[in-house]
């Protein structure tokens, strides 16, 4: 009996025709920059050594985005705020107070590299990685999923 459930599946899986999966990998690069879902909880580390960002200094930071455009570091304000530009794929932090030492930070947005994770600029002379920690990464996943059946 073992013998012919064993010649049985042999059969089917000779005759069975192979299943094909095709990755494309960059493809939906620009989608996750042009429709990111900056709202939520995001990891920021810097490559190297330490730096200035919303006035503090270090190499890691858990920063928090709100939908009313508040930031929050360590789940503390901060006063500060930010927008998204997603065509140029721009984040701009700022201070609303008229008189401060706070000139601003801006992160660029260089590539998606997976796993809800972004190579970017800060300041256009610091290279950072940012990781979502919490939230999703995009406001429509239905379009960054596509299945084909052949």
């Amino acid at each position: 009996m073992r013998i012919l459930k064993t010649l049985l599946l042999l059969c089917i899986f000779l005759i069975a025709d192979p299943i094909e999966i095709h990755v494309e990998k960059n493809k939906n690069q620009n989608k996750y920059i042009k429709d990111l879902n900056l709202v939520g909880d995001w990891n920021i580390q810097t490559e190297r050594y330490f730096i200035d960002f919303i006035l503090t200094a270090g190499s890691s930071w858990d920063i928090s985005f709100k939908k009313n455009h508040e930031i929050l570091l360590d789940n503390q304000p901060r006063e500060m705020f930010w927008k998204y530009d997603n065509e140029k794929g721009e984040i701009s932090i700022y201070n609303k107070k008229e008189i401060t030492i706070y000139g601003g930070d801006e992160i660029i947005l260089k590539e998606y590299i997976g796993n809800k994770c972004f190579k970017a600029e800060l300041n256009k002379n610091h290279q950072i990685k940012m990781c979502k920690t919490k939230g999703t990464i995009v406001n429509n996943v239905k379009e960054l999923i596509k299945i084909d059946m052949k």
